[in-house]
């Protein structure tokens, strides 16, 4: 038979049911504009029942609120995870791509064009006077303007190139920084949790770090729990194992010793596993923000992997590299075939200098004017016979101003080359410009729909704020009640 307070026992668990109630409200509302946070709500069920041996049955004992739980739901948690990647991975490209295309935009305009024509109009100028110091130094001037754009160009991709890889080290640290605060976290909830609470929070905050950690690199999580509450969670990268439980599989970097493109930038670094293991961010289906940075820089070089057939920054630089090739050895040949003032050609000048080549190109690839006709612009051989009654006639400057337009590319002339490569370039920015737009709007998709079920609505909160106000002061009813009612039984009943 219950005790004679019995009705206040009930009256107590209202009121403690409903005061948490209410704290969890109040912390959801708190709570409302904070990033990562998941909405909690208690579950309250009735005590267990006293059986009185009564012809009436058991008795009730009140109720009990048995946990505080976070509302998230898995599903969108992957499905926000597997989309952030593509984010991550089509916006790095396309804030890279955009550089890349600064630095190729102007040739259509004062850059390429200009230059190129300014070249060929020097040349046509020695048509006229072949023999013309200052026309023949003009011609010089603008050959050595044409291949120092292109130089400069080539100088600031692998500019890029090296800023990239600074990236990647910032990257990597991140990402291994991230491996260990969720562990870190791991190993709190199953503090907490071993109690038989519940460590909503402190789950916020690891979920929040799993959302950073997925724009960089693809991940999925597992997480097992035991009888006695423990957890076991691991994250992996692609099927690599980054976190288990509070243990973490650091990744490391290594300035390779060989390059992969002879005109990549010296020390690029490779990812491996901290155990030796080769990492490969850059394998099919594989997204995120690293996996871009890695592709812009190494492009269809990619070390250790041959999963990607993007351009990269190594591809642009090689054609460059390829129009400067092909259009200054069909300059030097034809230079070849002349005569200069003094009824030499580049054969006999080849007695008194190292080089006769009109464009030359160094140990790093970098393409420069011959300084010995810089010095003295009367060693060009520009006639294609020897001077007679002392006139030089301009048989070779006709074949040079040709090369204008010869098609010695595959795609056509020379400026039919460099059109080419701004036209790839356009399309791989707008491609990677379509792509970002497509995943970051479906991106506010998905995130509606995960905060329609974890995030907190203001109005639904204000209501639960009334309805266990309402809660607490009926419960507190119930106690005055019960107050006055043992007050007349002691005190007005006694002897």
């Amino acid at each position: 038979m219950p005790n004679s307070f019995f009705g206040l026992n009930i009256g107590k668990t209202g009121l403690t049911a409903a005061s948490v109630a209410l704290n969890t409200t109040a912390h959801n509302a708190s709570n409302a504009n904070t990033d990562g946070y998941s909405r909690q709500v208690i579950t309250q069920t009735a005590q267990t029942p006293i059986s009185m041996n009564m012809s009436y049955g058991m008795v009730g004992t009140g109720t009990v609120v048995t946990e505080i739980t976070q509302v998230r739901s898995e599903y969108y948690d992957n499905k926000y995870w597997d989309n952030s990647c593509k984010v991550g991975y089509y916006e790095t490209i396309n804030y890279e791509m955009l550089k890349i295309e600064d630095y190729f935009n102007e040739m259509d305009s004062e850059g390429f064009t200009t230059e190129f024509n300014n070249f060929f109009a020097a040349l046509s100028s020695l048509n006229d006077n072949v023999t013309g110091t200052a026309e023949r130094s003009n011609m010089i001037g603008y050959a050595t303007n044409l291949v120092e754009y292109f130089e400069t160009i080539k100088s600031e991709l692998l500019d890029q190139q090296e800023d990239i890889n600074a990236e990647v080290s910032d990257t990597v640290d991140k990402i291994n920084t991230l491996a260990a605060d969720i562990a870190a976290l791991n190993q709190q909830i199953n503090t907490v949790e071993l109690t038989g609470e519940s460590a909503n929070d402190l789950r916020d905050k690891r979920a929040l770090l799993i959302d950073e950690l997925s724009s960089i690199v693809d991940i999925s999580v597992s997480e097992q729990t035991y009888e006695n509450s423990k957890t076991s969670f691991r994250v992996y990268i692609g099927t690599d194992v980054l976190v288990d439980d509070y243990t973490t599989y650091e990744l490391q970097l290594t300035s390779r010793t060989d390059k992969a493109n002879d005109t990549d930038a010296t020390g690029l670094y490779d990812i491996t596993w901290s155990y030796g293991d080769a990492f490969d961010p850059v394998g099919d289906n594989i997204n995120g923000s690293l996996k871009a940075l890695l592709e812009v820089r190494d492009g269809n070089n990619q070390s250790g992997s041959d999963n990607t057939n993007y351009k990269g920054i190594p591809y642009y630089i090689e054609q460059i590299n390829e129009f400067l090739e092909t259009f200054t050895t069909e300059f030097n040949s034809l230079l070849d075939q002349g005569y200069n003032l003094n009824n030499e050609t580049t054969a006999d000048m080849a007695a008194t200098y190292d080089e006769t080549d009109f464009f030359l190109v160094d140990s790093n690839g970098s393409y420069y004017v011959n300084e010995i006709y810089t010095n003295d612009p009367d060693l060009l051989c520009l006639s294609d016979s020897k001077i007679q009654d002392g006139v030089e006639n301009a048989g070779i400057v006709q074949k040079l101003i040709d090369l204008k337009d010869a098609k010695m590319f595959d795609s056509g002339t020379p400026q039919d080359k460099v059109s080419k490569i701004i036209v790839e370039i356009a399309i791989d920015t707008a491609r990677s410009t379509t792509m970002s737009a497509h995943y970051t709007n479906l991106g506010k998709t998905i995130t509606n729909n995960r905060l329609s079920v974890m995030g907190v609505d203001s109005d639904e909160e204000a209501m639960n704020l009334v309805k266990y106000q309402e809660a607490y002061d009926l419960a507190a009813k119930v106690i005055q009640v019960m107050s006055e009612i043992y007050d007349t039984l002691i005190n007005n009943l006694g002897v």
